[in-house]
């Protein structure tokens, strides 16, 4: 099998290659060993193996973050996306490097994502400082993509000065969500249409059940208690309630005491 159907594989599966390879060597019993229609058929092969290649161009937005700290955040983030039509891939549970889920986790970061967007915050460098942890994993095999142009992004999420960010994420210019989560927001969606990221006009999930979901709330009413402030306060009814007659100008002339008149 030649490189580039070994390359292909990872597009196209297991098949094509090795229908390919019987067309390049000239193994197939029902193509006569003609170098011209070889040609012919390896190109076209080729010019096919392109098109599938193209439909399935990675388009997703990969959102790494310290779970369950940023949780809140996070699904805050990928509803907006979501509703706006991005396809968005996020893990909101605490994952391991060993835990069953690496695997779809690495190939959604390798071959599914065209952006990698860090969270970053104090719970996140916390994190990324144990080799064993998700965001410590996620961030390395990000690290590993060179083909595509400002795949890695840091999103501030608190004061967390840059000076202390991993040095994978060192140079790259971070947006502030710190002070507005709007203002953030309109910012990387600016750079998203700087960088061309493809996105659905029409919506197909529904972003309030993926919120619903990422918080934990089984349904729209809970029976759980909830402080509620309020300027309002309890108040008693005193014993006596003294009050002042209100003066007309005929009454503040006669008054034993200086009056001031206002209003009617």
């Amino acid at each position: 099998m030649s490189v580039l159907n070994t390359r292909l594989a990872v597009y196209t599966g297991p098949v094509y290659p090795v229908v390919s390879a019987a067309f390049l060597m000239g193994k197939c019993p029902k193509v006569p060993k003609c170098p011209i229609f070889n040609d012919f058929f390896a190109w076209l092969y080729f010019g096919c193996q392109l098109l599938l290649m193209r439909q399935v161009a990675p388009k997703k937005i990969f959102i790494s973050h310290a779970s369950p700290a940023d949780n809140y955040f996070t699904a805050w983030l990928s509803s907006k996306l979501k509703i706006l039509g991005y396809e968005v891939w996020v893990e909101l549970d605490e994952l391991k490097s060993g835990d069953a889920f690496w695997p779809e986790i690495e190939d959604a970061i390798r071959n599914q994502s065209c952006k990698f967007l860090v969270i970053i915050s104090k719970s996140y460098l916390d994190k990324i400082k144990d080799p064993t942890s998700g965001v410590f994993k996620e961030l390395s095999c990000a690290d590993r993509i060179k083909d595509l142009k400002g795949f890695k992004s840091p999103i501030k999420l608190d004061e967390t000065s840059e000076d202390s960010y991993p040095v994978q994420l060192m140079g790259l210019n971070s947006i502030d969500f710190f002070n507005n989560w709007q203002v953030g927001l309109d910012r990387l969606l600016e750079s998203f249409e700087k960088e061309k990221i493809e996105r659905n006009e029409e919506q197909n999930s529904s972003p309030l059940n993926f919120w619903m979901e990422a918080l934990k709330i089984e349904g729209l009413v809970n029976s759980n208690s909830e402080t509620i402030y309020t300027n309002w306060f309890p108040f008693s009814l005193p014993e006596k309630i003294i009050y002042q007659q209100t003066f007309n100008q005929e009454q503040t002339r006669s008054a034993g005491y200086p009056v001031f008149f206002s209003g009617i």
